[in-house]
C-alpha cells in the first residue's frame, strides 16, 4: 500500500499573505451579507429577515451565511450596529474637520449621503433583537444623536442658526438621511446624478 502523500502547508511570515486574503475576501463577504441584509429590513423589518433569499442575493446558501451570523437576530443586530457606527464615522470626520456650525452640518449631510455606495438599515425594528443587543444599539442612535444635537447648539450658540429645538431638529434630519438613501433604491438609481 502506497502512503499518500500530504501537501506541506506553509508555516510562520510566508503564510501570512494567504492567511490576509482569505481574511479579506471574508470580510468582503461578510460586509455583503449586511448591505443585502439591510436592503431586506428596510422592505420587511428585522422579524422577516429571509435567509434563503438572502443567501441566493449574495450567491451563498442558507446554510453558509451561519459561518459570518450565528442566526437571524444577530445577523439584524449586526447591521444596525454597521448604521449606528457609520453614522458615528461620519459625525466624528464633520466634528474633526472645523468650519462653522452650518458648514459642519452641511458637510455631515454630504459625506454621508454620498460616501456609501450601499444602503445602511434603518433602525426600524430594533424590538427584534435581544435586550443586550437592543441596549447596545439606541444607546449608539443616543450617542450620536447627542453629537448631532452639539452642531444644532453650536450654531444656536454663534449665532448661525435660530433658537430652536435641537433635539427635533437633529431626529429631523437624521430622518430625511435615513429615508433619503432609499429614495435611491425606490427610483433605481442608487446614487443621485451630479
Amino acid at each position: 500500500m502506497k502512503a499518500i502523500r500530504r501537501k506541506s502547508v506553509p508555516t510562520g511570515k510566508n503564510n501570512r499573505a494567504p492567511r490576509a486574503n482569505i481574511q479579506k475576501k471574508r470580510e468582503a463577504m461578510r460586509n455583503k451579507v449586511l448591505a443585502a441584509a439591510a436592503v431586506q429590513i428596510n422592505q420587511r423589518g428585522a422579524a422577516s429577515l429571509d435567509l434563503k433569499a438572502l443567501g441566493e442575493t449574495v450567491g451563498l446558501s442558507r446554510n453558509s451565511l451561519y459561518h459570518y451570523f450565528s442566526d437571524k437576530k444577530d445577523l439584524a443586530y449586526r447591521c444596525y450596529l454597521k448604521s449606528e457606527q457609520d453614522l458615528q464615522e461620519d459625525l466624528s470626520t464633520t466634528a474633526d474637520a472645523g468650519g462653522s456650525a452650518i458648514e459642519n452640518l452641511q458637510r455631515f449631510v454630504e459625506v454621508s449621503l454620498a460616501k456609501r455606495s450601499y444602503e445602511n438599515a434603518v433602525l426600524s425594528d430594533v424590538d427584534a433583537l435581544n435586550p443586550s443587543q437592543r441596549a447596545e444599539i439606541l444607546a449608539l442612535e443616543k450617542a450620536n444623536m447627542n453629537a448631532l444635537q452639539e452642531l444644532f447648539d453650536k450654531g444656536i450658540q454663534a449665532g448661525d442658526l435660530r433658537q430652536h429645538n435641537a433635539e427635533i431638529a437633529s431626529r429631523s434630519l437624521l430622518g430625511v438621511m435615513r429615508w433619503a438613501r432609499l429614495w435611491f433604491r425606490w427610483t433605481g438609481r442608487y446614487r443621485s446624478e451630479k
